[in-house]
């Protein structure tokens, strides 16, 4: 069990690694945001 959770704990912190380096992006360019999050 305590595997599993070592896992799962793994993949929420690259989870959150992956998702701070896609906004780091998003920010650096602004059309990519634009067109990911509907062309509002």
């Amino acid at each position: 069990m305590e595997d599993e959770q070592n896992i799962l704990e793994t993949q929420l912190i690259l989870g959150k690694q992956v998702l701070e380096i896609v906004l780091d992006l998003l920010k650096d360019d602004s059309k990519i945001g634009v067109v990911l999050l509907g062309q509002n």
